[in-house]
């Protein structure tokens, strides 16, 4: 039996229902024993409200429940999670990266409207929602005439606002989310990386087990996509080596060709008026090594007052793990 958890949110829910299909593909004999575990989050303490999210919420109840050993492995998105797990866990697996790209929304009462190819054709007095920081900096850079309002909650609730609510023309989400749900007809527009770069691990889903659970690693193993790994890495590297979490004005976009890892990330005011961003090239082995390299320039680039505002000080590298005994 291998005991699954996830979020309770149908989005979280389809996410688990494909990891279990690609994990029945490899072991088909799970099938008729493994089940799915929903952890529903804890009302926070009210310390912790102003600095923690429901998603930071969920994670840890998911961490809590792993540690505890009640669950064997928890999914996510891989764009949730921090860049420094809990102490005692590891990915187990990079599901294959989907869609990378944001899409934007727009609201049926605009859409019969409006008729666009990008941002900038948006009219001036257009109304978007997001409480993403990299977004709010990405559009304010591309249409500054653009009105950006908050939103939160999962993808129906947020859905279900931009129909709801007559002065929001649109709303900004993650495009495999949409799709994944069955909503990508929602799409108005995708949006490509020169114009919004994707935020690090979206579109990719990531498994979490203990790091001392050798049968769920095993077991784990052969769903693991080399190359979501390897840009995973890069990725989650430059995050770490900003001091940058979930939640700030950070993009990073890795792609692979042949043996050649690419990456770009981009480190921006949420005003729009300061960005600063680098791409860099090397063999995909050196992934992790790519990405600490440019997390730490684009650090420096950016100066004390910015990295005081929305970072923290860079993450120091976890110690490896130790090996796993190969099976005979």
């Amino acid at each position: 039996m291998l005991r699954i958890a996830s979020r309770s949110s149908r989005l979280a829910q389809a996410q688990t229902a494909l990891f279990a299909k690609a994990l029945w593909h490899h072991h088909p004999q799970l099938k008729a024993t493994s089940h799915i575990t929903t952890i529903t989050s804890p009302t926070p303490p009210p310390t912790s409200r102003a600095t923690l999210s429901r998603k930071d919420i969920f994670t840890r109840a998911l961490d809590r429940a792993l540690l505890a050993r009640r669950i064997d492995c928890a999914v996510h998105s891989l764009k949730d999670l921090p860049a420094q797990l809990a102490d005692g866990l590891v990915i187990a697996c990079f599901l294959p990266r989907t869609e990378a790209r944001d899409a934007l929304v727009m609201a049926t009462r605009a859409r019969d409207k409006i008729k666009i190819k990008n941002l900038k054709e948006l009219p001036p007095d257009t109304t978007l929602a997001t409480s993403s920081l990299r977004r709010c900096a990405f559009i304010r850079m591309t249409a500054p005439s653009i009105r950006l309002v908050p939103m939160r909650g999962d993808i129906d609730t947020r859905l279900d606002k931009l129909h709801s609510t007559p002065t929001i023309d649109g709303l900004i989400l993650a495009a495999a989310g949409l799709q994944r749900i069955g909503q990508e007809h929602a799409i108005t527009l995708l949006l490509p990386p020169e114009v919004m770069l994707p935020a690090p691990g979206q579109g990719t889903l990531a498994v979490v087990c203990r790091q001392d659970d050798t049968r769920c690693l095993d077991t784990l193993m052969p769903l693991n996509d080399p190359n979501s790994r390897l840009c995973a890495l890069a990725e989650r590297a430059t995050v770490r080596a900003l001091g940058a979490d979930c939640h700030a004005p950070v993009a990073a976009y890795a792609t692979i060709d042949a043996t050649t890892l690419t990456l770009q990330a981009t480190l921006a005011d949420p005003d729009g008026k300061r960005s600063w961003t680098m791409t860099g090239a090397a063999d995909k082995e050196q992934a992790e090594e790519l990405g600490c390299h440019i997390g730490t320039n684009l650090r420096e680039q950016a100066g004390r007052d910015f990295c005081q505002k929305y970072l923290t000080p860079p993450t120091p590298p976890r110690p490896p793990a130790p090996p796993r005994p190969v099976k005979s």
